[in-house]
């Protein structure tokens, strides 16, 4: 289901709060993949620039002139 990413973030923020806390009690190491360009082309537009805009338009982002999807890789 594709839910607009202001109703989609706190979804996934609830989810990578459970996965840190099961990582921290595990003895376990995980390493993430994430194609990020294949998730924006399935994505709706208005999806797509809200993740970025909300990398890049904060200040971390701002402070070292990233943006667009570049940007956004960057900071993540």
């Amino acid at each position: 289901m594709n839910l607009p990413f202001e109703l989609h973030q706190p979804i996934i923020l609830k989810k990578w709060k459970l996965f840190v806390t099961e990582a921290l009690a595990a003895d376990t190491m995980y390493v993430l993949e994430w194609s990020f360009r294949k998730v924006l082309q399935e994505r709706p537009t208005e999806w797509a620039n809200g993740f970025i805009s909300y990398h890049t338009e904060q200040a971390y982002g701002m402070n070292r002139s990233l943006s667009e999807i570049e940007g956004t890789i960057g900071i993540l």
